[in-house]
């Protein structure tokens, strides 16, 4: 039955264009549910299974949905590949989505113009989180597609092809790590040197790194080792040798469940410094300072150590033999590049976007 709900584990929300969402991911995950129809307001969301120990679960988020602009001339034939022409007001059928909060940004974006283009169905997406994602896909089998933040596990492929499911990766963007400090910090310079970056993580006040800054504490926020994208460990794997215990051993260190811990810690201290994805910052960017790395360029849409990619999955059955989900995934692949900057990532390189759209006219064969 294509109409079906996530069960009692989601509370779905109205989404609609242009609105301003301030949410709370640790009591009120974001969820979005559109259709034609839909009328212009939101609704909290009052229970949702959220990964607790999740960094995506991304708490206070200011997030402004991408505005719908005219398409540009730009189409899939730039990269060598012509996807077939989507018509949403012709697709049938409802579609459910799940997964990562940062992601969603993204997936609300292309859903609205979707939406606008006439899809006559129901759209819901949930945001709580890729763990959670993967397992309504997998072991429930109640959604159709799932926002991505990582690659699926091992064990996650495992419970979707024990429920009958084919998992099916498309790269969509690109996101990195980056190293943020409070807007309120007046005396830390725009760059530094990995050894002034080490030191910092490690040393106990400011001073002892340089004796023109503060003689104050050093409070560090990095993620846990569960965050998505495997932030700590890439943080640790390009800085300090692959050594998690040089940095979680140091004074003054938070290992965060969630980014808004950092967030708000870094509303009201200046003496913060931590470890983030490049779309958490950029959704939250008046609250931080990027700091940037020697002979690293974060902001950079080249691939680099600080970088990885990110995904939507469905299934190889299900694109076959639902046209709304293939049509929803043509279409996201046919303007993700038009609305890439907008969700605070980075374009996936035109590669992996023409290997994406192989993989659906694929599915096909």
């Amino acid at each position: 039955m294509r109409n079906r709900q996530i069960q009692n584990r989601l509370s779905w929300s109205q989404g609609a264009v242009g609105i301003a969402l301030l949410l709370s991911a640790c009591s009120q995950p974001q969820v979005s549910q559109t259709s034609q129809e839909s009328a212009p307001e939101t609704e909290e969301v009052t229970q949702v299974d959220v990964d607790e120990d999740s960094e995506e679960n991304i708490g206070i988020e200011r997030v402004t949905l991408a505005s719908l602009e005219p398409k540009s001339n730009e189409t899939s034939s730039d990269l060598g590949i012509v996807l077939p022409e989507v018509r949403p007001l012709d697709l049938p059928g409802n579609l459910a989505i799940a997964g990562s909060a940062t992601v969603f940004r993204l997936t609300e974006a292309i859903n609205n113009r979707f939406i606008q283009e006439g899809y006559p169905g129901t759209v819901k997406i949930a945001s709580i989180g890729t763990e959670s994602g993967f397992e309504l896909f997998c072991q429930d089998t109640s959604v159709d597609i799932v926002n991505a933040h990582r690659p699926i596990k091992d064990t996650e492929i495992a419970a979707c092809q024990a429920n009958g499911r084919e998992p099916i990766n498309f790269e969509i963007a690109k996101d990195a790590l980056v190293i943020l400090v409070s807007s309120q910090n007046d005396f830390l310079p725009k760059q530094l040197s990995r050894e002034e970056l080490i030191q910092v993580f490690t040393s106990q006040n400011w001073s002892d790194v340089n004796s023109d800054w503060p003689d104050i504490e050093i409070q560090r926020f990095v993620p846990r080792a569960e965050s998505p994208g495997g932030l700590l460990e890439r943080f640790v794997e390009v800085f300090f040798n692959g050594d998690t215990q040089q940095l979680t051993n140091a004074s003054n260190t938070v290992l965060y469940n969630r980014a808004d811990q950092l967030h708000s810690e870094a509303l009201t201290n200046p003496n913060v410094i931590g470890v983030l994805g490049h779309a958490y910052y950029k959704q939250n960017e008046e609250a931080f300072k990027q700091i940037d790395i020697e002979d690293i360029d974060a902001n950079s849409e080249e691939e680099n150590v600080l970088s990885w990619p990110v995904f939507i999955y469905s299934d190889t059955q299900l694109i076959r033999e639902h046209p709304e989900v293939r049509g929803f995934i043509n279409y996201y692949l046919t303007n993700v590049k038009e609305e890439i900057l907008n969700a605070g990532y980075f374009p996936a390189s035109p590669a992996a976007l023409e290997e994406s759209k192989q993989k659906l006219l694929q599915t096909q064969e």
